[in-house]
């Protein structure tokens, strides 16, 4: 077979923004904006769904979450509460062996879940509904009229686009729809949020997981915060164990409902978040990921891997 290496040249024919118009138009496309985006196709509307990122499912993809909380009610018999797409997603990775359900944990039943095939449901779900999609589009400014808004001003790489619709959805999940429209938008006045800080732990020895005291964490991270220069050591970390490694779930740096993150500022934000990538490296100190929930938290002992991380060596890759 002859490869065919020809080329042709392109030019931008106009640098007018392009124009998508639907019904309900839904700011991020994390599992909260994919839930309103599907339900909403289902009523017949056209959908348009707008995330910043190049993938559907935010944080629940992309931030390795692997778990669902919140399904669930508490109590020594928990029942499911949260339906709508949920019952699809369970329903379609059970037939897979892609989910598993942890009962009688922390009071509820917690659904863990596979995210590579997560992420295939969520594009297929969006796929087959029809819903116009606009990845790596960045909201920039809000058209609006009172306080109606008329339309989106949205920055791609490839050129800026215009987007209206009769509604709009705001699954940001910091408000940057609302905060860009001049709205008021809602903050806790005195009480810290702290977000969360994924990573996966792999060559984990089950017993010494299966032993690890929430208390002892807790007493540990307090003993030890100083020393690790954590910003935070009044919190907690959940552990999951998985066929395919297991994961830690520990809160890092305080978060804000505004749009740059942890700052008002977009640069201040960057640097917050390089804080929290620095933060999980300290709590890894000298060791490896397999041993993050053990000599510097727990105590246990899981082997750890050949290659070890070190703070400098983690700010010297950030810099380089």
């Amino acid at each position: 077979m002859t490869l065919d290496y020809s080329t042709k040249r392109l030019k931008r024919e106009s640098t007018a923004p392009l124009e998508i118009k639907g019904d309900i138009c839904v700011v991020g496309a994390g599992i909260a904006g994919v839930s309103a985006a599907l339900e909403t196709a289902q009523l017949g509307r056209r959908v348009i769904l707008i995330d910043s990122g190049q993938t559907l499912g935010g944080q629940s993809v992309g931030s390795m979450i692997g778990t669902f909380c919140g399904l669930f009610s508490n109590g020594p018999k928990p029942y499911q509460v949260t339906h709508g797409i949920a019952d699809n997603i369970l329903h379609d990775l059970q037939q897979t062996g892609a989910v598993h359900f942890m009962y009688n944990r922390r009071n509820t039943t917690i659904v863990q879940y596979r995210i590579e095939a997560l992420g295939r449901w969520i594009d297929e779900s969006i796929r087959r509904a029809g819903i116009t999609v606009l990845l790596g589009g960045v909201l920039r400014s809000v058209r609006r009229e009172g306080t109606r808004i008329l339309g989106l001003d949205i920055a791609t790489r490839h050129g800026d686009v215009l987007v209206a619709a009769t509604g709009y959805v705001d699954a940001s999940g910091d408000a940057t729809l609302a905060w860009l429209a001049g709205l008021p938008v809602q903050e806790p006045a005195d009480v810290k949020i702290y977000g969360s800080m994924m990573f996966s732990l792999e060559n984990v020895n089950d017993a010494a997981l299966n032993s690890v005291d929430r208390k002892e964490i807790k007493a540990r991270l307090k003993e030890k915060a100083a020393a690790y220069e954590l910003v935070r050591f009044d919190g907690f970390a959940f552990i999951f164990g998985k066929p395919d490694g297991s994961l830690a779930d520990t809160p890092l740096l305080q978060t804000m409902c505004v749009p740059a993150g942890n700052s008002r500022t977009p640069s201040s934000a960057a640097h917050g978040r390089l804080r929290s990538t620095m933060q999980r490296m300290r709590r890894l100190g000298k060791y490896s990921v397999t041993t993050i929930c053990t000599m510097c938290l727990c105590g246990a002992w899981f082997p750890p891997k050949p290659r070890t991380w070190s703070p400098s060596a983690a700010a010297s890759m950030l810099t380089s």
